[in-house]
């Protein structure tokens, strides 16, 4: 295996389902980082037929599944349910990643920690350990890592990992994400946390909207965090999250896949 491999998550670009096993590939790219699909819609990615599909291009295409995202739990589910509706809820979108990430060999389960998910005070990152430690003991006897995507602080993160004091709880970095919300340094912070990362997401953007410039031309401090990269010696997936498919960063002026294959290579020349 590469010591560092590169993908994109299913959510940045306009292919929808399977196919974007081919445009991975087409685009250069190693894999893809998967999302389970919304509660809403029951989980698509949980349905055996919909796994094959998945599964059947993988192999034509021989790209990889970088990691499965739970993007659905950001509709309030880490912290404690309302009532017993929500809880089986959660309980069951938990179980359901955990054995898709499983059946299809998927190494990480992602949990993002924004928006109405987002962990706001100590309190909240106490019950949040809560959530996560639940999450690990399913994960655990299937071989898969648990991770929080989120905008705290490293110290509050570094509490989050202690609390939870599971072998296979990480964090999940985003090079933009902590400049976006809090205006930190975001090269400063990977440096901090070291081995604790898991995998990483790479985007750009302005202060005003994130994941709109090609890497490297926007606020994301992208060079840095590459050096900080090689510095702590991180292997794995590197995952581009740039809208590609909206505005303002897609226009009738650029056309969307181009700006993916500069970033693409972008990606490829910095850590040549």
């Amino acid at each position: 295996m590469k010591k560092l491999q590169f993908g994109i998550a299913e959510w940045c670009v306009p292919v929808a389902g399977p196919s974007i096993c081919r445009m991975a590939a087409e685009a250069g790219l190693d894999g893809v980082e998967l999302n389970l699909g919304e509660f809403s819609h029951n989980l698509p990615l949980t349905d055996r037929h919909v796994r094959k599909y998945y599964l059947d291009e993988q192999q034509k295409y021989g790209i990889g599944f970088a990691g499965l995202a739970v993007n659905t739990l950001d509709q309030s589910y880490v912290m404690p349910p309302e009532n017993e509706q929500r809880a089986r809820e959660r309980r069951f979108i938990l179980k359901s990643a955990v054995e898709t990430a499983a059946a299809m060999k998927i190494p990480i389960v992602q949990v993002p920690n924004f928006w109405d998910n987002a962990i706001k005070n100590h309190d909240e990152l106490v019950l949040a350990a809560d959530f996560f430690r639940e999450a690990c003991e399913l994960a655990e006897k299937q071989n898969v890592i648990v991770s929080s995507e989120n905008p705290m602080s490293v110290e509050e993160n570094l509490e989050l990992m202690e609390l939870v004091n599971r072998p296979n709880f990480r964090l999940y970095f985003d090079t933009e994400n902590p400049v976006y919300f809090s205006g930190a340094n975001s090269a400063d912070m990977l440096r901090a946390y070291g081995d604790r990362v898991c995998q990483i997401h790479v985007k750009d953007g302005t202060d005003e909207q994130m994941s709109c410039k090609l890497l490297g031309q926007g606020h994301a401090h992208f060079l840095e965090c590459a050096q900080v990269i090689r510095e702590i010696g991180y292997e794995g997936w590197i995952v581009l999250e740039n809208n590609y498919d909206m505005p303002p960063f897609n226009t009738f002026e650029n056309d969307r896949f181009d700006l993916l294959a500069q970033d693409v290579r972008i990606l490829r020349e910095t850590f040549a």
